[in-house]
This record gives C-alpha cells, structure tokens and sequence, in this order.
C-alpha cells in the first residue's frame, strides 16, 4: 500500500474486526455495526455535504449519487469526504473486501478476480481499458412528502460483483422507514423460473424478508450481487430530512451473472430483426405481384 493510501487507512469500514460479520444467507453479506470511531462518524455526519443535493430536495424520495469522479475534482466537497470516498475506491480496499467472501465468491467469478493484476483496477469514468472498476459515492435519498420506496425488491445490473453501503443517519433525523431488508426467493422456485419471473421491483408472491436492517448511524453493508441477492428499502414515513448514505460497487465489462432468459435479454434486437425480415418479405411479395 502506497503511503498516501496507508493514511487513509483510518476510513477503513472493514477495519473493526470485532464489529464485522460475515453471513452465507439469503446471500453472501457482511453486516458492520460502530464500522468506524465514534469521533470520525461525527465529523463526517457534520461535514456532509447536503448542499451539493438541493436540487432534488423537492422530489419525493429519490436517489441522487455523486460518484468518485464528481468528489475527486469538485473544489467544494469536505477532505474528509474526498479522503473516505478515494480509499473505497482503491485496489487496496477492493482487495480487503473480496478476501472476506472468498468463500463465497463463484468459480466464474473468483477465476476472474484471480487473473486480476493490481493495474488492471481502476476508479468508474476515470480510468479505462479495465476488468474491475470501482466506485465510491456520496448519496441521498430525497425527503419524503407521499410515503414510499425508494427501491422495492430488485437485484442489481449483472456486471456488478459486490454492492455496499454506509448508513450516515442525520442526528435530528427522526423519521420511520427506509431500511434495508435482504430478501430471499421462495422455496421451489428453480433457477430458470426466477430468470424468467425476475422484474424491478419483484413480486411479493416471489420472495420472504430473510433479514433487516434498522437505517443507522455508522453501519456498513456489502453483499456477493447474483440472481439471488434480492434487496428494497423500505418505505419511509413523511420527513423534510434527507437520508445520508454512502454507497459502493465493483462492476466489470462482463456479466458476472444473468437475471433474464436469453429472449428478454435480446428483446429489443429480436424485435427488430423480425421487423426487417417481414419488411423484405413485403417487398418481396410486391416485386412479384403481376
């Protein structure tokens, strides 16, 4: 570890081994409650910036992100801010984490993780040309005026090897809802058939809440993304507060995994070669006609 890096080290969320537990089920994940010292979590609820949000802060209950890219050139974001989001945005922590799952990394997967060199690693929209990009945001969620979810029960994109989160919770704050509940699907219910029945937002006949997790000050969250690392939030009651997360992601050029059948995930190409092909044969059949 670079020497830069190494003093960062300090915003390390895997750093209290004490507080870290790692779980097989519903899905592989790592639950990390009092993740960082007491004195830091302050001054990075204090330093938040929220200012950066306010126009969506008449919107109901929306995400908005401010990726690494943004973080690392905008004058105006907190040290302390830049510094956390750059160390979850490293080799050096990326490494850390998948070392926690690597009993529960797929073979696909962990061969890809294997073949990796350190400078094949790089930060999303920054780098290019290479097999693991990173990312680390700054994120709200936008105060709630009509109650809802900001994101009911879904898996996220196929490319994405692990997802992570970082509760921030505002001290006056003092809302119901928006928490975490890791989901499984039903009993029975085969491999093809959840390609086949996966939608954003899935059905509840589909899967049970396996496990919550209470939107808190200083707990940190990161899952193993397959088909079956279903997730939502839930509903948040009437607040003018934002919800103050940090949020983290390891994506590759290449699905790690699908969460359609073939005809949905080539949906739109299908239709559209099916269109020329009838097309031809109209004009086919009119150059013949007499």
């Amino acid at each position: 570890m670079t020497s830069k890096l190494k003093n960062l080290d300090k915003y390390n969320l895997l750093h209290n081994k004490n507080a870290l537990e790692v779980f097989p089920n519903p899905f592989p994940h790592i639950i990390i409650r009092d993740a960082l010292p007491s004195i830091l979590v302050d001054e990075l609820t204090t330093a938040f910036p929220i200012n950066k949000f306010q126009s969506i802060k008449n919107l109901n209950n929306i995400r908005m992100d401010l990726s690494c890219e943004q973080v690392l050139k905008e004058n105006d974001i907190p040290i302390i801010w830049k510094e956390l989001i750059k160390y979850h945005s490293s080799s050096e922590f990326f490494y850390k984490l998948v070392d926690l799952f690597r009993d529960f990394i797929d073979d696909d997967a962990k061969s890809y993780i294997q073949s990796l060199k350190k400078d094949q690693i790089g930060i999303r929209n920054i780098n290019k040309n290479k097999k693991i990009y990173l990312d680390a945001q700054i994120s709200v969620n936008s105060p709630v005026f009509s109650v809802n979810s900001v994101r009911e029960c879904h898996v996220d994109s196929g490319n994405k090897l692990y997802s992570g989160l970082f509760y921030l919770r505002q001290d006056n704050d003092f809302s119901n809802g928006g928490d975490l509940q890791l989901c499984k699907w039903k009993d029975g219910i085969s491999h093809d058939a959840k390609l086949k029945l996966y939608r954003e937002g899935l059905s509840k006949n589909y899967f049970d809440v396996y496990n919550e997790i209470k939107y808190e000050k200083n707990v940190a969250i990161f899952f193993i993304n397959s088909l079956d690392s279903l997730h939502l939030v839930t509903p948040r009651n009437k607040t003018n507060q934002f919800r103050t997360f940090a949020n983290f992601v390891a994506e590759a050029p290449i699905d790690f995994y699908q969460k359609e059948t073939f005809f949905r995930q080539n949906f739109n190409k299908i239709l559209a070669n099916t269109i020329k092909i009838i097309k031809r044969v109209l004009r086919f059949k009119k150059n013949k006609s007499p």
